[in-house]
């Protein structure tokens, strides 16, 4: 097997200015003749790298491409010792219902087909006249060929997460099981001071057990929510709407009318996508 190192990429440097997290790239390559086997060739590779670079050491490895059947592309990561002390410690302090909260607001894309006014029209002279009302790129089609290919809108997204340590004993199959069923549902009550049908639960993570410095047996309970507000007084496209629910789905139709050369609103529609439970079962409010 031929080895080659490519070169070393550092991600973080520690106060000392060393080197904190580094990666180390390889192009592997079988010899003529030689039996291709993905992880004889990972444990060669890991172990020809050097066994630390500045500060940090080999901690893994990872296949990233495979260039021809025989031609691999790998990464050695390093990482330090240090790096860990943070959780370990975290653990060591924690005590039965410490609970931690944390926000985070951030933009995202969702396709959008609509445009809460009706869009003005800039014509070229002599050009025939089409008015779009509130439809995003239409094709300037009429019948069957007409469609509405929509743009991708920035809208806020707005996430809530919680550590919370428990007493292992209290996370039996029983518990995982009930938390695991609420993962992609959303609160059928109140949570926290968001009203019901507002928040959905994106992520859950239970730890291993382990043992803080009281010597009691605890786990981490991490959870990810995602909040949607509930919407007043809505309009769709010119159609009152009146009060959506914040994970309810609302979406409409367009028609297009040749006539009056336009593109017309048709009906607004409000539909359930998720399905509800009791995130009370997670014990996040006690």
């Amino acid at each position: 097997m031929n080895i080659i190192q490519k070169n070393v990429r550092t991600l973080s440097l520690d106060k000392q200015g060393q080197v904190a997290s580094a990666v180390l790239s390889y192009v592997a390559g079988m010899e003529q003749g030689e039996k291709s086997d993905d992880e004889k060739m990972l444990r060669q590779v890991f172990e020809q790298a050097p066994e630390s670079i500045g500060s940090a050491v080999r901690s893994g490895i990872e296949l990233l491409d495979c260039r021809t059947p025989d031609v691999y592309e790998l990464e050695v990561s390093y990482t330090t010792v240090a790096a860990e002390e943070p959780s370990n410690n975290r653990r060591a302090a924690a005590r039965h219902g410490d609970k931690f909260w944390s926000s985070k607001c951030t933009l995202a894309k969702e396709k959008c087909y609509e445009t809460p006014e009706k869009q003005k029209v800039f014509a070229s002279p002599g050009a025939a006249y089409c008015a779009v009302g509130y439809s995003t790129n239409w094709n300037g089609k009429f019948g069957e060929d007409s469609s509405i290919g929509g743009i991708d809108k920035l809208v806020p997204r707005c996430e809530e997460f919680c550590r919370k340590y428990i007493f292992a004993s209290q996370c039996d199959a029983s518990f995982r099981q009930k938390a695991i069923e609420l993962v992609g549902k959303i609160n059928n009550s109140s949570f926290r001071s968001w009203a019901s049908y507002e928040v959905m639960l994106s992520s859950l993570e239970i730890s291993e057990p382990f043992c803080n410095d009281l010597n009691q047996t605890l786990v981490e309970l991490q959870c990810s929510f995602s909040v949607r507000r509930h919407r007043r007084k809505v309009e769709w496209c010119g159609i009152e709407v009146g009060r959506v629910r914040g994970w309810d789905h609302l979406w409409g139709t367009f028609y297009a009318d040749p006539a009056n050369r336009d593109i017309k609103s048709g009906c607004a529609f409000v539909g359930r996508l998720y399905d509800s439970g009791d995130f009370g079962i997670l014990g996040l409010e006690n």
